[in-house]
């Protein structure tokens, strides 16, 4: 039942009352007993946790559209050579994570992506090779909140010259700013230990949660859904007892 909507969560931005009507029937079909009248003994929160953290597997739309359209969003972001990519891009000029845009007179396959961008762009991270492409107080490139968004370097002349990755490391050496004064000792330590590909080779956006910078739906389903820090061992062995279902679901 849950499977049915994937396809349009995979390219549309569903809105959350709709979503929110398939999570109602989901629950009558669990809890009724046959006569679409039932007592909710569990909440929809705690049947959406995995099996290992006591729940029942079940996924989230919510999440699910978020992690399925997330796919899209980094083809947008790294400019793949599909038409539909180059269209999007031409026509509402490119797609940022952390970039206020104009998205409410747009397309709907253009608001998917913008607020699917918006959701998940605590594990979009920026991979530099040349620098040129990349903007060092907007883009995160050192951590995954970029520079204009840090307090302590909100009103530093880094901000005001917009300069390129590859500008501010290329004079990082003879500039008079002083980073670890201006941007604090981590952030000066990650601009000092980056360096420029020799060729010419362009930016590209990466799921940092994973361990490849591959963003895979699963990976960021997980990272929008962290699991719990403590969670009861026996929540595994409980599901391989041999007993029926429903004595499982209420142990």
């Amino acid at each position: 039942m849950l499977a049915i909507p994937t396809f349009w969560l995979s390219c549309s931005w569903v809105p959350e009352t709709v979503l929110e009507a398939i999570n109602k029937v989901a629950r009558a079909f669990l809890w009724s007993n046959g006569s679409n009248k039932g007592i909710y003994l569990v909440s929809w929160g705690k049947v959406t946790q995995p099996k290992r953290e006591g729940g029942l597997g079940v996924r989230s739309l919510q999440l699910t559209g978020s992690s399925l359209l997330g796919k899209q969003v980094f083809r947008v972001l790294n400019g793949e050579d599909a038409i539909w990519i180059k269209i999007v891009n031409g026509k509402y000029g490119g797609l940022h994570p952390w970039r206020q845009g104009n998205w409410r007179t747009t397309s709907g396959v253009w608001k998917a992506l913008y607020k699917t961008a918006r959701v998940i762009r605590m594990g979009c991270r920026k991979l530099i090779d040349d620098g040129r492409d990349s903007a060092a107080a907007d883009d995160p490139w050192t951590s995954a909140v970029p520079w204009r968004w840090k307090p302590r370097i909100l009103h530093s002349d880094l901000l005001r010259m917009e300069l390129s990755v590859a500008e501010v490391l290329r004079s990082r050496s003879n500039s008079g700013h002083n980073l670890v004064g201006v941007a604090g000792l981590e952030l000066a330590f990650e601009i000092a230990s980056t360096t420029l590909a020799t060729s010419e080779v362009k930016d590209t956006w990466i799921w940092w949660p994973h361990t490849l910078g591959i963003p895979k739906p699963s990976s960021i389903y997980r990272f929008l859904k962290p699991t719990e820090e403590e969670v009861w061992p026996g929540w595994r062995g409980l599901w391989k007892l041999k007993v029926a279902p429903r004595v499982q679901m209420f142990c």
